[in-house]
C-alpha cells in the first residue's frame, strides 16, 4: 500500500509516496543526509549541485562495490555447494 511519508534532509521537507514503511523510508533519508553532509564538508568550493551529484557517486560506488562482493561470495557458495 502506498503511504505518503514527509522527511527532512538538510533542513528541506520532502513528500515521499511509497510501499516502504516510514522506519525504513526515514532510515534512508537519514543516510542520504549524512552522505551530503560528508560531501558537503570534503567540498566547500564546488556549488550544490555538483555537492549533489558527487554524493550520488559515493553512494553508487558503495552499491557496485557491495554488489561486486555478493557477486564473489555466491560464486564461492555455489562451488562450496558442489
Amino acid at each position: 500500500m502506498l503511504e505518503q511519508i514527509c522527511v527532512n534532509i538538510l533542513g528541506k521537507e520532502y513528500v515521499l509516496v511509497s510501499e516502504l514503511g516510514p522506519l525504513q523510508i526515514h532510515a534512508l533519508a537519514k543516510y542520504v543526509e549524512e552522505k551530503l553532509q560528508e560531501v558537503k564538508d570534503d567540498s566547500r568550493k564546488y556549488p550544490s549541485d555538483d555537492k549533489t551529484l558527487l554524493t550520488a557517486l559515493v553512494i553508487a560506488d558503495e552499491l557496485f562495490t557491495l554488489r561486486t562482493k555478493y557477486d564473489k561470495l555466491e560464486v564461492l557458495v555455489k562451488k562450496l555447494g558442489k
